[in-house]
């Protein structure tokens, strides 16, 4: 074989990997614009029937869309986020604002990397001992007292469930109450889990704010 024919043949296989990774990157740019409009459509829907507002991509300053407003005089955030340094996990997220300015709880799913942090945590919280907690959980809190007061109140919640089945986490900490979740809000077969999110909360929110009034 000449050098002709073998430059010819370097040629082709150059071309063809060339139309290879356009095609990949335009099937790519294709499928995360197809995404993007599907969960635009899908928050917009839950923002209506909520009576929120939907906010965009571009006012949210990030990748993905979401919806914000009032729910019975608490400030109200829902969408998804991305966590994580080299590999990205994508979040579902619930925040609501309330009037708790000392109380403060974070309820997590056990696994090992969370037992390793919980054993070494230095902050100021304190291990909260029940026999209601229900299994696979670490629980903190820097007022145990009133967290006893108001675990039926958490743990019966459906969101415990969320939190065992998709590593989800309920953190009230400035006070806001945010449960996270791996589960994605993406089609509108997730608008159902969206709002028995969203009464759980509530219902969580009057029973601290019933505590602490």
């Amino acid at each position: 074989m000449d050098s002709t024919s073998t430059d010819n043949n370097e040629n082709v296989w150059i071309a063809l990997i060339f139309i290879l990774l356009t095609a990949l990157i335009i099937y790519l740019v294709h499928n995360n614009m197809e995404t993007s409009d599907r969960r635009k459509a899908v928050f917009q829907k839950i923002a209506e029937m909520l009576g929120l507002s939907f906010l965009s991509s571009s006012i949210l300053g990030n990748y993905y869309h979401g919806i914000g407003g009032i729910i019975s005089d608490h400030k109200v955030k829902i969408g998804l986020l991305s966590k994580g340094s080299e590999t990205k996990t994508t979040y579902s997220y619930f925040s609501i604002e309330l009037n708790t300015p000392s109380f403060e709880f974070k309820l997590i799913h056990k696994d090992v990397y969370s037992s390793i942090q919980a054993f070494f945590d230095v902050d100021y919280y304190v291990n909260f001992e029940t026999e209601t907690l229900p299994p696979n959980l670490l629980i903190k809190t820097n007022d145990p007292s009133i967290l006893k007061m108001i675990e039926t109140k958490i743990f019966d919640s459906p969101i415990i469930h969320q939190i065992q089945l998709h590593n989800g986490t309920l953190i009230l900490q400035d006070n806001t109450l945010t449960f996270e979740s791996k589960k994605i809000i993406d089609t509108e077969a997730d608008i159902p889990f969206v709002m028995e999110m969203v009464e759980a909360l509530g219902k969580i929110i009057i029973q601290i704010e019933g505590v602490k009034s």
